[in-house]
């Protein structure tokens, strides 16, 4: 009975625990074995290529469909020493894509999977709800490119840190990231959200917009609930940016007035006005 119960409830959890720590030891092995150095370098250079097919292949009109070949997005290529974060968690799920069919191993892992990406999801979640950026140890899927954490935004940094201070890290990136779309709008939500804080000098987003409210995550989402929960975070960055700029900047009337002074739009007027005052200027060019 002793030897029957250890076989149903203990041994083939540990023999699931050993094989994983040694994909993780063989991992880390793995790559402290690299030359990173080199590694880094060819990875660079392999993104350097891929943009420019990019680039050559993409229409001068670009559109939402363009994502997948048009869109360029910033990225860290280089190589974590350590099998951390998002490694590890793909690990887990190669071993339970390689469980398929053994329903008392699948839960197992499951249960294994959901425990191990607790902090990850708690990263998503605060990277796409209020814009912040809480990975002390460099493991979630976006990369802080600024070396001084306390760095203050001005004008003449503004652009430069807009463009490259929040980075896609391109190691451990796991299989439902892969997809171009979702990395873009997982990016520019966070991006957008921390533009709307800090123009309103704002610590926290919550309570704003409340239609858009979802429950805490708890298990990081997969294929279709992974893409639903990004576009509807990422439709409330972008509701939130708009009414910075329509409400906050009054942009609809800044546009307007752009058009009537430099395009002349609802200034019919204007041409008339304009050869009456000018026609003697006008005449004496002509003569010359």
């Amino acid at each position: 009975n002793l030897e029957q119960a250890l076989n149903n409830e203990c041994i083939y959890k540990a023999q699931i625990l050993y094989e994983l720590c040694q994909d993780i030891l063989q991992e880390m092995s793995r790559r402290q074995m690299m030359d990173r150095a080199e590694v880094d370098f060819n990875n660079f250079i392999d993104d350097l290529r891929k943009e420019e097919r990019n680039v050559a292949g993409t229409s001068s009109v670009s559109t939402t469909n363009d994502l997948e070949n048009g869109i360029l997005l910033m990225t860290d290529s280089r190589l974590c020493p350590l099998a951390k974060g998002g490694i590890v968690l793909q690990l887990l799920q190669n071993k339970l894509k390689s469980s398929w069919g053994d329903q008392r191993n699948m839960e197992f892992l499951k249960q294994i999977f959901q425990n191990v990406s607790a902090s990850y999801c708690s990263m998503l979640e605060k990277w796409l709800v209020d814009g912040v950026l809480n990975d002390p140890y460099d493991e979630f899927m976006i990369g802080d490119t600024a070396m001084n954490p306390s760095t203050q935004l001005n004008s003449l940094n503004s652009e430069r840190l807009w463009d490259t201070q929040y980075v896609i890290r391109k190691d451990g990136l796991m299989e439902q990231f892969q997809d171009k779309s979702v990395q873009f709008k997982v990016l520019m939500t966070g991006k957008l959200l921390n533009l709307f804080k800090h123009s309103c000098d704002l610590n926290s987003l919550e309570g704003l917009l409340p239609e858009y409210h979802t429950e805490a995550l708890k298990v990081l989402p997969q294929d279709t609930e992974l893409k639903l929960y990004v576009d509807r975070s990422y439709e409330r960055a972008n509701k939130l940016v708009w009414l910075l700029f329509k409400d906050g900047y009054h942009l609809p009337q800044v546009l307007l007035q752009f058009q009537k002074s430099y395009m002349l739009s609802g200034n019919s007027t204007f041409i008339s006005k304009f050869f009456n005052k000018s026609i003697v200027e006008l005449t004496s060019l002509g003569t010359q």
